[in-house]
């Protein structure tokens, strides 16, 4: 019965979700990313809570809450790895920092996430010391619901809205 319960956020997702990304609507996608950018203003707020409940408040794929008991038990069954926490404490620290997220790409495989953080003043040196971050995250999710979030890269660069993305057949 657990075993039942604990794949059901994936299974409410709607009937072919769970087989073909060509079916997820742009609601649940839409939902998701609200899920990824409260994530990441929980973070930016320095709210350790606020961050935890992302993970810990379970969703339904219409994006209401979960019956508290169901999803209590889901938790117990399939509990959010303790490393998933341990990330709020190593990115994010300065709250002077001018923080924004300026792309966010779904993929089956998790939410691409990038994070550019700026001192307000942004005096580059002549060092290069001084420019703003582009952090890269992945969060991965079960329907509607964040599971972890790993750290990709980061660099100091100037173009932090700068991206290119290549699909095949593109030029």
């Amino acid at each position: 019965m657990l075993a039942l319960a604990a794949s059901l956020p994936a299974i409410a997702a709607t009937p072919a979700e769970a087989c073909s990304v060509a079916l997820k609507s742009p609601r649940s996608t839409g939902l998701a990313n609200q899920q990824v950018r409260k994530l990441f203003e929980a973070w930016w707020e320095r709210d350790a809570a606020k961050f935890r409940a992302v993970f810990t408040n379970t969703l339904m794929a219409d994006g209401t809450a979960m019956e508290a008991r169901l999803a209590s038990e889901l938790l117990a069954a399939d509990p959010i790895p303790a490393e998933t926490f341990a990330i709020f404490d190593r990115f994010f620290t300065d709250q002077r920092t001018l923080k924004r997220t300026p792309l966010i790409v779904n993929t089956d495989a998790g939410v691409i996430v990038a994070c550019s953080e700026a001192d307000p003043s942004l005096s580059i040196q002549p060092d290069c010391t001084g420019m703003p971050k582009l952090h890269l995250f992945l969060v991965t999710m079960l329907g509607l619901n964040a599971r972890s979030i790993v750290h990709l890269a980061s660099t100091e660069t100037v173009e932090v809205d700068t991206f290119s993305i290549w699909t095949e057949g593109s030029s």
